[in-house]
């Protein structure tokens, strides 16, 4: 019998704005933090959206690595909500440590830069023309991305077959 093989093909590209972290070190699960998402945008195949500034990681780092936990809401340009949440793993390298800690000479990454892979589930409305992501895996992966506006993550997200 064959192996089986899973095909990527990219879905949208997702841009998270994000605020300054609420930190809480030193839990006996590592360091916490909340990171409010403040606004974005989901662009790609059959979907446009824009994310509410309401949401946010409940992230945990430890041994170099953060564990996400974000949770999201876009609205699309057709006014139908989308509920979008993924968990993942970042590397905290010695450049995501300066963009997290706010340090004034950090730089945006690369995709290739440190370890940021995600599995983003996304709901719409099972009448909604997105309704196929309901049904769909979604493997997506990131880097930061700063600018004069301040400090964006940005995944290019895949769908998997």
């Amino acid at each position: 019998m064959s192996k089986p093989s899973i095909s990527l093909t990219h879905a949208f590209t997702m841009t998270l704005t994000v605020g300054a972290p609420h930190a809480l070190p030193g839990t006996p699960v590592g360091d916490r933090s909340f990171i409010p998402v403040t606004g974005g945008t989901v662009e790609g195949e059959g979907v446009e959206a824009k994310v509410t500034p309401n949401g946010g990681d409940f992230a945990i780092v430890r041994d170099g690595y953060g564990k996400l936990d974000v949770r999201v809401h876009a609205i699309t340009q057709d006014g139908e909500a989308l509920y979008i949440q993924y968990y993942g793993h970042l590397e905290v390298t010695s450049a995501v440590a300066k963009i997290l800690g706010g340090d004034a000479s950090a730089q945006s990454t690369n995709f290739d830069d440190q370890y940021l892979l995600t599995t983003p589930v996304i709901e719409a409305p099972a009448t909604s023309k997105l309704a196929w992501v309901n049904r769909t895996v979604f493997v997506g992966k990131g880097r930061f991305e700063i600018s004069s506006d301040g400090l964006a993550v940005v995944y290019e997200v895949f769908k998997a077959k």
